[in-house]
């Protein structure tokens, strides 16, 4: 679904889990997978801030033609 996210241009919310940190290095946001308040946190933050959020997002889909597009990917 993040490589999905990324395409769509939606900033990314992942956990610190496997590959995950990898995937979303530095264009979305990383929080520990049992932190309940961290997630809650991390989704007030990107609402209350639609400058970020658009920034992040930008970022995410040039992540994704960079990296995972069906040209990359070829």
């Amino acid at each position: 679904m993040i490589v999905e996210a990324f395409a769509t241009g939606i900033p990314v919310i992942g956990s610190d889990s496997g590959e995950i940190p990898y995937l979303v290095d530095g264009v979305g946001l990383i929080v520990n997978e049992a932190d309940i308040a961290g997630w809650a946190r991390a989704i007030r933050d990107l609402c209350a801030a639609p400058g970020w959020r658009k920034a992040l997002g930008d970022a995410s889909r040039d992540r994704y033609h960079e990296r995972y597009s069906a040209s990359q990917v070829a």
